[in-house]
């Protein structure tokens, strides 16, 4: 009997002899999924453990430097700007990085599909050449998180280079990037929209862009995760009123490998990879490379000094970001939660390599060419201790489930099912007066929301009695009074809650990243004190033991010290933290 191998648009009518894969396919039934469709998912292991998944992106990132290099040699030859290989390096990696590790997983998930099915296997897949290029990198990155034809087209491609006579593949169409293009905002349209007048704020932000537009070849304040308008605007003024200074060089944030040998991996993984590259590099980066590069090529002229909240994906912000670091100094920002804690990928190889990097915590990674400076979170500031027991309620905090990410640069596929049952099997288990209580922030948090997994879907039907937050009601609020928060996962909710002093269990629907050892023990003091625990289910058991004292164990000694060295080692507060960043950019 041939079984159809959905990477396509799954059919609500799918019947057990399809197999769907999530993190490859393009749907999940329009993103509706139901507690009894999780059998029917094949989410394959490409992993066996996180050690094993480092290894491979070791592997895997030598391949991202190799194509780097590769490319960095054809853009020098077609542009009289003599710039470095680090700025080559800054500019392209981000690309190369999401390419190579999303067909990395796709082409394991497949193959493994492919070798271990008995029976043929008939797909509908895409044409193998694109409709159309992607314009710039932006263009892409909107396409690679948001499309999901994108990734059926991936898949498309990997299936026509494994060539196998058991895999008949009936072609249905081609692929089309989506525009996903944002109008760029004009000073004009902000002068003629009437709320300008009535809201102050808009004129700050206004004021502040005209300064960052005239003065951007020396220097820009972006606004950082927790910094109004205003205040960013301040911190761009005093920079501006700076000497500029002449900086010591320092040596490259890369050291490029000169001797590659391809032949180490399997010649259709490299074939399919090949075509993709050349497919989807983005037109900016290739033969609109010098268009680009000339809007900004002002910009080197002079030392520039730029901060980011975060690495944006926009073609200017990904070009002054590389002058930056050719001329001057490139400072990013902790934008989130996980940094310092864990051997994040993407960080290591592109924000941790900037000239400064500002860490809300004391405790910083040895790994990293940048300078790190530690600075109280001006977000976390501002939740400082704001928890208050006003109201009877639970409150879950749960995480994005997409589809479309691999299982390199995040969580291995096989973990889907898994964190998706954990969720039912938690609020089957705590007490049905705790249900009556409870509310679940879901993500994304729109009920129509296809894009995603669509988790409000998901919830309602799987668990009918429990109350969802709307999509327009802030999440804040709900953490700030109620009586426990539960969080499945470790993100920036859990250092909101540590910052807030909100009583808090914690525990992993699918394995996190690997810890660094600093972490593993303080994880292992909130194991200790109640706060960290291995599963859904004990999670329950937790709550439903502490519902009518958590106001005692949470202020106990023992919680409430271990919160502290948390908050001192990775979410660092202050009532003062304008002054010591106002300080600390000062003396930038």
């Amino acid at each position: 009997m041939q079984k159809k191998l959905v990477i396509g648009t799954a059919s609500s009518e799918r019947t057990q002899k399809n197999l769907v894969i999530p993190f490859v396919s393009s749907k999940l039934t329009d993103g509706k999924l139901l507690v009894k469709d999780l059998n029917n998912l094949l989410c394959p292991k490409i992993f066996s453990d996180i050690s094993e998944k480092d290894k491979v992106y070791q592997n895997l990132d030598s391949l991202i430097e190799y194509f780097v290099v590769k490319h960095t040699k054809k853009l020098k030859k077609t542009t009289k700007d003599h710039l470095s290989d680090d700025f080559y390096n800054f500019l392209l990696r981000p690309y190369f990085n999401y390419i190579i590790c999303s067909v990395f997983s796709k082409f394991q998930i497949l193959k493994n599909v492919i070798d271990s099915s008995k029976e043929s296997l008939a797909v509908e897949a895409l044409d193998v050449n694109l409709g159309e290029r992607f314009i710039n990198f932006q263009h892409f990155h909107l396409n690679f998180h948001f499309n999901q034809n994108f990734h059926m087209w991936i898949s498309s491609v990997i299936l026509n280079f494994l060539k196998n006579d058991r895999v008949k593949i009936k072609t249905i169409g081609s692929f089309h990037p989506q525009p996903f293009l944002n109008k760029k905002r004009s000073i004009w349209n902000e002068i003629i929209k009437y709320k300008m007048f009535t809201k102050p704020h808009r004129f700050f932000f206004l004021f502040s862009n005209l300064l960052n537009d005239k003065f951007n070849k020396h220097l820009l304040f972006k606004k950082v995760y927790g910094i109004g308008f205003f205040i960013s605007l301040v911190f761009s003024s005093i920079l501006l009123l700076k000497r500029r200074r002449h900086f010591v060089e320092q040596k490259s944030a890369k050291v490029h490998k000169k001797n590659f040998n391809l032949d180490n991996w399997d010649p259709n993984f490299i074939n399919s990879l090949e075509h993709i590259i050349m497919q989807t590099l983005p037109y900016s980066f290739n033969e609109g490379f010098n268009d680009y590069l000339s809007k900004e090529k002002n910009t080197k002229t002079r030392k520039a000094r730029i901060i980011f909240d975060k690495s944006t994906m926009q073609d200017e912000f990904l070009i002054k970001q590389a002058l930056s670091k050719e001329n001057g100094r490139l400072v990013f920002v902790q934008h989130g939660a996980g940094y310092c804690t864990h051997n994040e990928y993407r960080l290591l190889s592109y924000e941790f390599n900037s000239d400064m990097f500002i860490i809300w915590g004391k405790q910083a990674p040895n790994k990293g060419q940048c300078e790190f400076i530690s600075l109280p979170s001006p977000l976390l500031s501002k939740m400082k201790n704001k928890h208050r027991f006003k109201t009877d309620t639970l409150v879950f905090g749960g995480t994005c489930i997409n589809p479309l990410w691999d299982g390199v640069l995040y969580p291995d596929p096989s973990h889907l099912r898994g964190y998706l049952a954990q969720k039912v099997d938690f609020f089957n288990s705590i007490d049905t007066r705790l249900i009556k209580k409870s509310f679940y922030k879901a993500h994304p948090a729109g009920e129509n929301d296809t894009v995603f997994f669509n988790e409000v879907f998901f919830i309602k039907n799987s668990l009918p009695e429990l109350q969802i937050i709307p999509s327009n009601m802030n999440f804040e609020k709900y953490l700030l009074s109620c009586r426990l928060l539960i969080l499945d996962h470790y993100g920036t909710a859990f250092y909101k809650a540590m910052a807030s002093n909100t009583p808090t269990i914690l525990y992993f629907g699918f394995p996190f990243f690997d810890f660094l050892p600093e972490f593993k023990n303080l994880l292992n003091e909130f194991h200790e004190c109640g706060v960290f625990v291995t599963s859904a289910k004990d999670a329950a058991i937790k709550a439903n033991d502490l519902w009518d004292n958590v106001e005692e164990w949470w202020l106990s000694s023992k919680v409430q010290n271990t919160r502290n060295k948390f908050c001192k080692l990775y979410a660092q507060t202050d009532s003062f933290y304008l002054f010591k960043w106002a300080n600390a950019i000062f003396k930038l």
